[in-house]
């Protein structure tokens, strides 16, 4: 069959590409990559046209397709180690557990051989037990493959004198409705303008910034879209506005905004949350951290310094709307009298070790695993992991794509949300603190899996934390099985939450001194 190699502009919306990705990711990235290969290998130009095929069904999602693909040019290549990551997250995707392991071990050989890709998504190694040099050692090797593309050169040059009024820019691909984005939204309103000018740079679609301008105070900060804007365009808008400070908020997600703050659009430039490890590029000064996520120890692995805050999430309960009458358990096809475990996270976080212990849980409960819809063939796979497990399929309930605002109102549906902890799922246990359910946390072993372990510590809720899969498992089951034990642990969710136990002033207080001493320092 013949493919058209054109990527849809709504995928590219669901990806968060930027408008001036879009040309890079259909032409130079893909010429990019060949020209990897050709240099490494007598690739021929069939192999050309499958590298492009195969990409092409990986943005789209269609991973069997891709996978197959991949599985065809990894034997066909010398050192084939982007396609075996691309492979990896294809089969992460659809919980293909058999052949992800065997992709695995071939990716782990040749990282100790000191093999490193260029232009890979951290999405794709996240699943990857390498370790936190490992990581950074990656996330540099694809900073410095797209700085240096033709695409992104630039000839902008600033030279900056620090004003009365220090001037903050925030920039996203679209300041995402999830946990490291929708708590931004009171956060930078609470800024104390006085003594801090704040700017707006949206990359996301126009109809979307139409949306995210009215979070924004109006009268206190200025909001500029980005969208439909080249990328010499939306730099060069950037610039104009004398930032001291521009902070990337999209972090080291599948696209990010990396090309941009390569042109240093200002003298001091932060990267935040979204992502725990290293974003791996020299263009950041600092990195927004905490003590759970980076610790002391590991501080010297991260490219950028490490700026850690008494907690690293700006956590408002202004997204703790009454959705009560919203959403029922017999139009999401849940059970009446069973209790429900959630998991909301991607498909691609779910290993083999994480489904264990939750089939663990469920052998020992009556209950059912509520999770996220993922796609055809990941479904199909879990549900045969099930079987595996001797438990009843029909026990895993998969949730329909819906608004957020219907998503948000079904939340409280769940009796127990149940983090990932392997890939880490912080998403999915903030949402659900959000609504007043408790979530049970594995701390992670790498800053990307540690997210989940910062939220409930800066909430006061250290109990819900866990060392290891059995403490996880016997918590689990102990508080399903005992309805008084699972009011008190919501009751104690919620109570918490109600208290004055976490200051969104606060936080913005300790962000803004951090500010302070940064600019001057660099200023100075």
């Amino acid at each position: 069959m013949e493919v058209v190699l054109t990527i849809k502009l709504d995928n590219y919306e669901r990806l968060g590409i930027a408008d001036w990705d879009r040309e890079l990711f259909t032409h130079d990235y893909k010429k990019a990559l060949q020209l990897e290969f050709a240099e490494q290998t007598d690739t021929h130009l069939e192999d050309f046209s499958s590298l492009e095929k195969a990409n092409y069904f990986f943005f789209e999602g269609l991973y069997n397709l891709a996978a197959e693909l991949y599985e065809h040019l990894s034997k066909r290549i010398n050192d084939p180690i982007n396609v075996l990551l691309r492979l990896l997250h294809c089969y992460d995707s659809i919980c293909d557990w058999q052949n992800r392991t065997l992709v695995e071990k071939k990716i782990l050989k040749r990282l100790d051989q000191n093999t490193y890709p260029a232009l890979i998504e951290p999405l794709c190694y996240l699943s990857v037990p390498i370790n936190l040099v490992q990581s950074s050692r990656l996330a540099k090797e694809r900073y410095r493959t797209i700085v240096t593309n033709d695409f992104y050169k630039s000839t902008l040059r600033m030279e900056k004198l620090l004003g009365n009024r220090l001037h903050i820019g925030y920039c996203s691909i679209d300041f995402r409705a999830h946990h490291c984005g929708v708590p931004l939204w009171p956060m930078i309103n609470e800024h104390n303008h006085d003594q801090f000018k704040v700017s707006i740079f949206s990359a996301a679609p126009a109809k979307k910034n139409k949306i995210l301008r009215s979070k924004f105070d109006a009268k206190n900060i200025n909001f500029y879209s980005l969208s439909g804007k080249s990328f010499g365009e939306a730099a060069s808008i950037i610039q104009s506005h004398d930032l001291d400070i521009l902070v990337d908020t999209t972090r080291n997600i599948r696209s990010n905004l990396l090309p941009l703050f390569s042109q240093k659009l200002a003298e001091l430039q932060i990267t935040s949350w979204g992502y725990g490890g290293s974003s791996g590029a020299e263009c950041f000064d600092a990195l927004i951290s905490d003590n759970t996520i980076i610790t002391d120890s590991e501080e010297s692995d991260i490219v950028e310094k490490p700026v850690k805050l008494s907690n690293y999430l700006p956590i408002s309960r202004v997204v703790a709307a009454n959705y009560d009458n919203m959403a029922s358990r017999i139009e999401n096809n849940l059970p009446k009298n069973k209790i429900v475990f959630g998991c909301f996270s991607n498909h691609y976080k779910i290993c083999d070790k994480i489904f264990a212990l939750w089939a663990e849980i469920l052998r020992n409960t009556k209950s059912v695993l509520w999770l996220s819809e993922g796609n055809e063939q990941s479904r199909k796979n879990l549900k045969a992991a099930a079987k595996r497990y001797a438990l009843d399929s029909k026990r895993l309930i998969f949730a329909h794509r819906t608004s957020q605002e219907h998503h948000n109102a079904r939340l409280k549906l769940v009796d127990i949300f149940l983090d990932n902890p392997y890939l880490g799922s912080s998403s999915n246990v903030y949402d659900g603190l959000m609504v007043g359910c408790p979530g049970l946390v594995l701390n992670g072993e790498t800053p990307e899996t540690r997210g989940s372990a910062s939220i409930l510590i800066s909430l006061g809720l250290r109990e819900y934390i866990f060392k290891n899969g059995d403490e996880y498992v016997t918590s689990a089951i102990k508080m399903a099985n005992d309805t008084k034990l699972l009011n008190w642990n919501i009751m104690n969710v919620r109570k918490i939450l109600n208290k004055s136990v976490y200051s969104l002033k606060g936080f913005v207080g300790e962000l803004e001194a951090n500010y302070l001493e940064m600019a001057n320092k660099k200023f100075n």
